[in-house]
């Protein structure tokens, strides 16, 4: 059993207003495995847990709330090591290290035992990477992308460049994919009228040599 202590503050337009919100995030939450303490406020806007990441990650409870229409932001009580950042971002802790060796991510701090310990903003970094390649952005554009702000610049410009050509290049694969199927189908159909006994004799496989053949030509 793994125990993380967190904050999470209420950020959207939907607020904690009365008790009977803080009973219903406590009662639906409470509902869920691995969470084993919710207490909501409605004075500060915060909903403190304390969680089994073994049986529920940090990412998975704030889905819920999002989805009962509680938009929240991470504050963890205390930093984290790498096994239990990982475990709350469903990454491995490889991903991490290697985020960390591209300079992606900076040295973490470490604690006298040499274990890597990650605060709230490195936790946050973390999770924009792991969003960032959900969405198929490189390595590269995602490094870019930090590199604005890291220099309070906002990157937004460039993202909005960057989803632009993503999405044309997903049409233009989108595009090659359906001429492959139609050569698929071609193939099948051609192959499926050829006698048995033309098949094996001569090469690896005449379906497909004498489909390149015909592509020569």
């Amino acid at each position: 059993m793994t125990i993380q202590t967190v904050v999470l503050e209420v950020i959207g337009e939907q607020t904690i207003h009365c008790n009977n919100c803080e009973n219903t995030i406590r009662r639906r939450l409470m509902q869920l495995p691995g969470v084993q303490r919710v207490e909501a406020s409605h004075n500060s806007q915060r909903i403190d847990l304390t969680l089994d990441t073994d049986r529920i990650s940090l990412e998975a409870v704030r889905e819920q709330l999002d989805w009962m229409g509680w938009q929240t932001r991470t504050e963890m009580s205390d930093a984290v090591q790498i096994g239990e950042a990982a475990r709350t971002l469903r990454l491995n802790p490889k991903t991490i290290r290697y985020y960390e060796e591209i300079g992606l991510l900076p040295k973490p701090q470490r604690t006298e035992g040499g274990y890597r310990v990650y605060r709230q903003a490195d936790v946050e970094r973390i999770d924009f990477v792991r969003r960032a390649r959900a969405l198929d952005l490189s390595l590269d554009d995602i490094r870019e992308i930090l590199g604005f702000r890291d220099k309070g610049e906002a990157p937004c410009p460039y993202v909005l460049h960057l989803l632009e050509e993503k999405s044309k290049q997903i049409e233009r694969e989108i595009v090659g994919l359906r001429e492959l199927q139609r050569e698929l189908r071609t193939l099948h159909a051609e192959a499926a009228t050829l006698p048995p006994e033309t098949m094996g004799k001569g090469c690896v496989c005449h379906i497909i040599e004498n489909r390149q053949l015909q592509a020569e030509r």
